[in-house]
């Protein structure tokens, strides 16, 4: 079974206190996770939604934006440096997910323009105060970054993309700002999905059991705190990537 976290009981070490995180994506799942994880631990929170009602996270501050727009994107990063000063810590957790065949340009520009270009430009907005607070980026890639799943490629390309930029980024913005990556597997499988789609998943790992969106919690912790990692993608899949 998935490790469930109680947040109420966490060591009162306040490990990202008053440091300003800013999480996209941040309505539900794996995003809301992260929401309440940095929140516990003593962060000034803000979080990005775009369609989504956020569930219910304690001393968050939402912004919604559609990330797919640079316009958007720029008012996101004034606004939350505005209420909160520079971020420490940023994560590129929105994206999208669809497949793609046959795939229209409208698609195309949409997968692109939110799982690439969107990390690109706002790290870019935020690089200044960033780079002052000597603070870090954390991607949110995908596992089928390096083992493309069938009918998705595009979504495929776009998060391959995204685990170069990662790299990129490190190399570029180093020593003042470390980037880094987490590659999940499937850590949260649709609501449709059926029992029998849930076993072959289950069965697609290693650990032969899913994950679930506090592991990504686990190691977007590690990422955040350990100031000698720069440029490392952390696959997060039950040994998936392996098989």
């Amino acid at each position: 079974m998935p490790l469930r976290f109680d947040w109420d009981s966490l060591d009162t070490m306040m490990l990202f206190k008053d440091q300003h995180v800013l999480i996209t994506g941040a309505g539900k799942r794996v995003g809301k996770a992260l929401c309440d994880y940095f929140s516990a631990e003593g962060a000034r929170v803000s979080g990005h939604i775009y369609r989504s009602t956020p569930e219910s996270s304690k001393n968050v501050r939402y912004y919604r934006a559609d990330l797919r727009h640079l316009a958007q994107i720029d008012t996101l990063g004034e606004s939350v440096e505005k209420d909160s000063g520079p971020v420490d810590i940023l994560i590129n957790s929105a994206s999208d997910f669809f497949p793609t065949e046959p795939c229209s340009e409208s698609d195309w520009e949409s997968l692109f323009s939110l799982n690439l270009k969107a990390p690109y430009y706002l790290s870019s907005k935020l690089q200044p105060g960033l780079q002052a607070r000597r603070g870090c980026i954390l991607n949110l890639v995908d596992i089928h970054a390096a083992k493309p799943l069938r009918h998705f490629a595009v979504y495929c390309a776009t998060k391959g993309g995204l685990w170069t930029l990662t790299r990129s980024l490190a190399a570029e913005w180093a020593p003042t700002i470390r980037v880094n990556s987490i590659s999940p597997g499937t850590v949260s499988v649709p609501d449709a999905f059926t029992p029998e789609q849930i076993q072959r998943a289950t069965e697609r790992t290693l650990l032969k059991r899913l994950g679930c969106p506090e592991d990504i919690v686990q190691a977007a912790s590690f990422l955040c705190r350990s100031h000698y990692v720069t440029g490392l993608d952390l696959k997060v899949d039950g040994g998936a990537s392996l098989l």
